[in-house]
């Protein structure tokens, strides 16, 4: 019986990760270089992080980050429940490209 309910999670758990890889991939047929061209437009040259961790954390890993990559951090410091209030505020117009901190409970 164990192994029955073992066999049907796992075959559920693969159709799941089937469907959504599916849903994630690319339908459209446009040419590599339009593309291309679409997703130069549409990066940024900086990288928005709302965090709880503090302005000296904080800090410390925008430097580091801009020397790695050579691309701009903007940070928000504030705590994680406005962290998640704004967010939600924001769902429909996101500001923020990155949630780093909070708590898992």
């Amino acid at each position: 019986m164990k192994k029955r309910k073992m066999v049907s999670l796992l075959g559920v758990l693969t159709l799941s990760a089937t469907m959504i890889l599916s849903a994630c991939s690319s339908s459209g047929e446009k040419d590599s270089k339009e593309t291309s061209k679409e997703s130069d437009n549409k990066l940024e040259d900086k990288v928005v992080i709302y965090s709880p961790h503090g302005k000296d954390i904080l800090g410390q890993f925008e430097k580091m980050f801009e020397e790695k990559y050579g691309i701009d951090v903007e940070w928000l410091d504030m705590g994680s429940q406005e962290v998640l209030d704004r967010i939600r505020s924001e769902k429909n117009n996101p500001q923020a490209d990155v949630w780093w901190g909070g708590s898992i409970h």
